[in-house]
């Protein structure tokens, strides 16, 4: 077993008014991220080459994947599958989830669009992360 003392852990970013805080990097390539968001705020429906699953810990999710909603409360899961469309809104201020990656890249991507206000920049630089736009945020 290695404890792994990374200077990223544990670390708030600003991510499209959201709070992501990277928990763990697998030798095996996957990441783990705690995620504090608040309504209204959701990224855009999106794409990525890698498996994504959300874990309800505080308040309720509303995780959109391939045109069907889920809603999510505490202790409730979904995963969804690398190349598919999704995107999640929080449905009570507070919401709090896990999210795992099945990959390692999320970490330079969310640290890139850190504190990133202009969404034009933010779009940028999700399509050198390989996470592409595939429609608009979600509303309430």
């Amino acid at each position: 077993m290695a404890i792994i003392h990374d200077p990223r852990l544990n670390r708030p970013l600003n991510v499209i008014g959201d709070t992501i805080i990277l928990k763990a990097i697998g030798q095996a390539d996957w990441s783990a991220f705690t995620l504090i968001a608040n309504p209204p705020v959701s990224p855009p429906v999106h794409t990525h080459p890698w498996e994504e699953a959300f874990w309800v810990r505080r308040g309720r999710l509303r995780v959109h994947v391939a045109g069907q909603d889920h809603l999510l409360g505490v202790d409730e899961c979904v995963t969804i599958a690398a190349g598919t469309p999704h995107s999640y809104l929080a449905l009570e201020p507070g919401t709090e989830a896990t999210v795992l990656f099945g990959s390692t890249r999320p970490v330079a991507f969310f640290e890139a669009i850190d504190s990133v206000a202009d969404i034009d920049r933010v779009l940028a630089l999700a399509a050198v992360h390989e996470v592409e736009v595939a429609g608009p945020p979600l509303r309430p």
